[in-house]
């Protein structure tokens, strides 16, 4: 999904050769399993200002609390976002003047976690977000398991090991 996302986005900014190519581009932009938005830089004597919504799949929407309509064509500084205004227009700014991709995990108060992603795209930069809340609290049970195994088998004098007989890979504990 993703080589044919960046395939159709490449399409998407160096204009359409065909009406089929942004029909592929419309169907993979709204139903990409992230939020996704194209943003255009708005520039005041050459330094940038702000940043413009050109595009925004129906999930970033939500999750920036629009709609699709509400949010594009509509500066950040207008856009519902609360306390992620600075770290975010600082990202998109630096990724935007620097070409260089980055990457940021933010987390609320509310112990939700989000992760941006922004790459330069022509003169836009091109930002997907997803809620990894799930994904950290499940690695983070993960952690604690497989401690407390390791802990209950040092305390009980027994050892582990494991052996992948595909691979032939063995695993043991001390």
């Amino acid at each position: 999904v993703a080589d044919q996302a960046r395939e159709l986005l490449a399409a998407r900014l160096s204009g359409f050769r065909r009406e089929s190519d942004e029909a592929r581009y419309r169907g993979a932009f709204l139903t990409w399993p992230e939020g996704f938005a194209m943003l255009e830089p708005v520039r005041e004597n050459g330094a940038i200002r702000d940043f413009r919504i050109d595009h925004i799949n129906d999930l970033g929407a939500r999750m920036s609390g629009g709609t699709v309509e509400s949010l594009t064509d509509t500066s950040l500084d207008d856009a519902p976002a609360g306390e992620l205004r600075e770290p975010l227009s600082s990202l998109y700014r630096r990724v935007a003047e620097t070409g260089e991709s980055e990457e940021v995990e933010i987390v609320f108060d509310s112990g939700a976690v989000a992760r941006y992603r922004a790459s330069r795209a022509d003169e836009c930069v091109a930002v997907t977000f997803s809620d990894v809340t799930d994904t950290r609290q499940v690695a983070a049970r993960l952690r604690d398991a497989e401690n407390r195994f390791r802990l209950a088998g040092e305390a009980a004098g027994v050892g582990v090991w494991e052996i992948e007989l595909g691979r032939g890979v063995r695993y043991t504990s001390s």
